[in-house]
């Protein structure tokens, strides 16, 4: 008997804790302003290229939101592979709404 309870315990157990490490692939296609990440990587980037500051500070400023490659990159592919034959009308607003506020914060680097 304590072995049959060890068991299903165990089991329990298991599957508890397996599904609570598991990985999700939830992608996050909104990001109502600039995120941590990103203005770390630009403080960062801001201490090697002081001269920049200004430049920097004008776009934190602006109406987009940088992201950081990591962030960016997903939903650029999203946004390139969609799928016309699901809720384009919600897409379309998307895209106008968020997508085209977003900034790859690897590109103001490399200007």
């Amino acid at each position: 008997m304590r072995i049959l309870v060890f068991f299903i315990s165990f089991f329990v157990f298991e599957i508890c804790y397996s599904q609570k490490i598991s990985t999700t692939n939830s992608l996050q296609l909104i990001y109502p302003k600039t995120t941590i990440e990103a203005k770390k990587e630009i403080n960062s980037y801001l201490l090697l290229h002081p001269h920049k500051k200004e430049y920097f500070n004008s776009i934190l400023d602006s109406n987009y939101i940088l992201l950081t490659e990591k962030q960016y990159l997903p939903i650029k592919n999203y946004i390139e592979n969609y799928n016309v034959n699901e809720n384009f009308k919600e897409f379309l607003d998307y895209k106008n709404k968020w997508y085209l506020r977003y900034y790859n914060i690897e590109n103001l680097f490399n200007l």
